[in-house]
């Protein structure tokens, strides 16, 4: 947060937060021994028990769906608000 902030003089929401997880989850299946191909990148997300994150717990099903806790956001202003 503290790197983001500095960097774009902003803080952090939601859709920053999710591109922050999605590039974690592809950096750490990527840099797995043996993934060569897409078709490996799939196979070992399915294959991962979860991947924690900034935005929770992430989870690939089986049929390519992704499992995540919900959460309810409101519109403030220009911002999105995590309700409670």
């Amino acid at each position: 947060v503290n790197a983001f902030e500095q960097t774009f003089q902003m803080t952090p929401g939601s859709i920053e937060a999710m591109a922050y997880d999605t590039a974690r989850i592809l950096s750490d299946v990527a840099s797995r021994p043996g993934v060569r191909f897409r078709s490996d990148v799939t196979a070992a997300l399915h294959a991962s028990e979860g991947f924690p994150g900034a935005t929770g717990f992430t989870r690939f099903l089986p049929n390519g769906e992704c499992e995540k806790e919900l959460r309810i956001l409101e519109v403030r202003g220009k911002r999105f608000v995590e309700l409670k």
